[in-house]
């Protein structure tokens, strides 16, 4: 099928010509290399084509359909050519003669400007000075950044890490995965200053997750784009969708809005072996599983953004999403054999089913908001201070029926009604400010010092509510019995007062960056089925960080760093209340403490013109009172039996050391190879009972990934992508390896209006979820296969138009003024 996709985008581009000509400068007459030609669209300034000039300043750009374009000319230094040009066959140019944009003495004072740099905790990506990535799009650009991956589904990862906050402008993006991806494939590369990546963020970033930070120049005067599409796969999944772009020199608005139908399937095993205190087998069981689920979903967000002046803007956001759980079937068969209380129970069966009853009363979803204004000192500077309000609420309302029915006693069949009615309310407000100051570097525009603090307040309030109604069903009875000892029902109250402050200290190519956040979290949890389990708890945490940079003029990079995180213990954690369930119960740890943990990198990068990248990443994680959640047994007065539980508790002094390769083949901007290899220590020292020696656990672990991508003949994108993640550990738990290969594949047709993509995950079908408890006194093992393997195909339709600014005439000819949506 895919194969007919191109061979039908070949045939349509059938007919096509070649534009070529040579560019020297106009005052020394020399020819000039990496110099970008590219063609628009003259009726909507739509990217067609581009090329960049070789070493004799020549330049030629095939695969031209017969139109009318308007050509460019562009090199950072010098003045921007444009043309009006009619293509009817093989074209030639001849010579074009670019002006300079400043004085020669101007030019002799600036160094080059290296693609790849490193600044405090940033690593950068200078798209502005990468002449060959210019004709492409703000996807293209990602492809190059330090670590940075995009899929044929458009997702972006770092290094193979899916948990990264995509940052537009120093701003949190808000915007959601669709709307993000097409943001980024429409984005045209000429308007991208820089790209950012921070793999171990500094007391600036609240949390420790890896930023991407898109940070654009004003090259889009207008953007006018409907887009909509249709992803459906073989799970079965659907999910249309439809976005809306308009943004000028003074706003920037967008909206999105999906539908999708969502499915599931997975089938497991598993075994369970149980001891009591003094080491009897108390129980034995062995399952199997098979569930199937379907779920609709929703999501209408949007973003606005307004520009009051050059120093003023304030901007918006909105997102909403409900979903209903439409229905699922769930099955389990189990074979005991247990010693319950002074009975023997011994090879007897029951099953498990739980399902859904059609639609539930009310949808579950959620809805997250914010407003931020920012004002600018000065528009050249970068000294400015924002402020900013975000609201985020969620509400579950999942609902379903569990049945148990026993082959040995069908007269103790029990039918279970489960609701969850929890639901989450947060508010934040923030404040932050940035002042530079110092000498100001002419060539990266930077100065010596900067100085950035903040002020953060957040309060929020969490329900939970679960509930369990039970009905014998081989009895008369027709009505539900409340289960009053199963469930749970609490509040939980929070509020927080933080802060951060920062200073970046730049001594020509090395800069050192030291930070420190503080934070006061306040909980209060009331039980309405346990008051005196309520409880509340305050504490008062320090994050420090150091950042050093050096980079070289033949682009070494060389950074260390080290941040110091607390992570304080919920007051949920800390109460001794304890949720029942139906075999086992959960409680928290009064004697639970803070745990701590110190991080260390030190990275080394070497980048070459033609090849690509090289790099090394060591680090170390120590860790002090490191928390787990242990699974264990004990005899319960309430099950009159002996039964598992969970807990959190500390696990004591642990650490992570490893060292990380990475090798990037990057032969030119749209081919890149990349390979990386992770190799690391893991450590635990547990002790989890009075009466037993310490649980004390070493492990090698590692990972392989290699990713490969590709853009040919403008049009078509490969991609492969493959990993394996071995075994890892936890408290008294192995995590099984992983493994896997996805194979994509896009096609653009109708000049970029038509987009098909063509998905293969898991192509070899080897998604699995293996785990097993090492405890002594309660071993176990689990292994779930779930549909990975999946054909996905998506179609995408664009309308609209694109201005950069500055296509005004300037190197003859005349560009269009007023130009329509089609």
């Amino acid at each position: 099928m895919l194969l007919s996709i191109f061979f039908l985008g070949s045939s349509a581009m059938a007919q096509t010509y070649t534009v070529k000509g040579i560019i020297t400068d106009r005052k020394s007459g020399e020819k000039m290399p990496y110099v970008n030609a590219a063609l628009y669209r003259q009726r909507d300034t739509l990217f067609m084509r581009g090329a960049t000039t070789g070493p004799e300043g020549r330049f030629e750009i095939k695969d031209v359909a017969p139109g009318q374009y308007l050509m460019m000319v562009t090199m950072v230094g010098y003045e921007r050519w444009t043309q009006v040009t009619q293509v009817t066959g093989n074209l030639d140019l001849g010579t074009i003669a670019l002006r300079p944009g400043t004085t020669l003495k101007e030019v002799e004072v600036v160094a080059e400007k290296p693609l790849y740099t490193m600044d405090g905790e940033k690593h950068i990506y200078s798209t502005t000075d990468d002449p060959s990535i210019q004709t492409g799009t703000a996807s293209d650009a990602l492809q190059n950044a330090p670590g940075v991956e995009v899929d044929a589904d458009g997702n972006i990862t770092l290094r193979g890490t899916e948990s990264v906050d995509v940052w537009i402008n120093d701003k949190p993006s808000h915007m959601s995965g669709e709307s993000l991806k097409q943001y980024i494939r429409t984005l045209p590369a000429n308007s991208i200053e820089k790209i950012e990546v921070i793999t171990n963020p500094s007391a600036r970033y609240g949390g420790g997750t890896p930023v991407v930070n898109i940070v654009t120049n004003n090259a889009v005067k207008r953007n006018e784009f409907v887009s909509f599409g249709l992803n459906a796969s073989s799970r079965p999944e659907i999910t249309p969708w439809v976005s809306y772009v308009f943004s000028n020199e003074k706003i920037n608005f967008n909206i999105y809005a999906n539908v999708g139908y969502d499915g599931r399937n997975m089938h497991g095993d598993g075994t369970t072996v149980m001891l009591d205190p003094h080491g009897d087998t108390v129980r034995k069981e062995s399952y199997s599983t098979i569930s199937d689920d379907r779920t609709i979903n929703t999501y209408l967000g949007g973003h606005f953004n307004y520009t009051i002046n050059k120093c003023n803007d304030i901007s918006a956001y909105f997102g909403t999403y409900p979903y209903w759980n439409k229905w699922f079937n769930t099955h389990t068969t189990s074979r005991y054999e247990r010693l319950d209380g002074t009975q023997p129970f011994s090879n007897f069966d029951y099953r498990d089913s739980s399902w859904t009853d059609g639609f539930p009363d009310r949808p579950g979803g959620g809805f997250y908001g914010g407003a931020w204004y920012t004002h600018k000192f000065d528009d050249s500077t970068g000294h400015k201070i924002s402020f900013s309000y975000n609201v985020n609420s969620w509400a579950s309302n999942r609902h379903y029926f569990y049945l148990r029915s026993y082959s040995w006693q069908p007269a103790e069949d029990i039918v279970y009604e489960f609701k969850d009615l929890g639901s989450d309310y947060n508010n934040g407000f923030e404040v932050n400010y940035t002042l530079p100051f110092g000498q100001r570097n002419k060539d990266t525009k930077n100065y010596a010092n900067e100085l950035q603090a903040g002020v953060e307040f957040d309060f929020g309030r969490e329900i939970t509510h679960d509930i369990f109604d039970t009905l014998n069903i081989h009895q008369d009875s027709t009505s539900w019995v409340l289960c009053e000892y199963l469930g749970a029902y609490y509040i939980s109250h929070t509020r927080d007062l933080g802060a951060y402050l920062t200073y970046l200290r730049r001594f020509g190519n090395f800069s050192i960056k030291l930070g420190l956040r503080t934070k006061y979290a306040y909980e209060r949890v009331d039980y309405y089925d346990d008051p005196a389990s309520n409880i509340d708890t305050g504490f008062l945490s320090l994050t420090p960080s150091l950042h050093l940079s050096y980079h070289t003029k033949d682009m070494h990079d060389f950074s260390l760093s080290y941040t110091h995180r607390t992570n304080n213990p919920s007051a949920s954690s800390l109460s001794t209340y304890m949720a029942y369930n139906l075999e086992d119960y959960s409680t928290g740890n009064p004697y639970l403490k803070a745990s701590y943990s110190d991080r260390i990198e030190v990275m080394w990068d070497k980048y070459f013109d033609k090849f690509g990248s090289v790099g090394l990443q060591a680090y170390y994680t120590g860790n002090i009172n490191a928390k787990g959640a242990l699974t264990d047994v004990i005899y319960s007065d309430f099950f009159n039996r002996v039964v598992s539980y969970s807990k959190p508790i500390n696990i004591g002094s642990s650490y992570n050391a490893g060292i990380d390769a990475h090798v990037t083949y990057r032969p030119s901007a749209f081919v890149n190879v990349r390979f990386n290899a992770s190799l690391f220590y893991d450590t635990l020292d547990v002790t989890y009972r009075p009466d037993q020696p310490a649980y004390r656990n070493g492990m090698w672990c590692y990972r392989l990934r290699l990713n490969a991508w590709a853009k040919l003949w403008k049009n078509y994108q490969f991609f492969v992508n493959a990993y394996y993640r071995s075994s890892t550990q936890n408290v008294f738990r192995i995590n099984q390896s992983e493994k896997g290969v996805d194979l994509g594949a896009n096609a653009d047709f109708f000049d970029r209006r038509m987009t098909v993509k063509l998905n293969v995950s898991d192509i070899f079908n080897w998604g699995t979820w293996n785990s097993s408890i090492v405890n002594p006194f309660y071993a176990t093992t689990s292994n779930r296969k779930y549909n990975s393997r999946f054909i996905t195909l998506g179609i995408t339709f664009r309308f609209g138009k694109m201005e950069l600014a500055g296509m005004a005439q300037e190197g003859g000819g005349s560009s269009p003024n007023a130009i329509s949506l089609e």
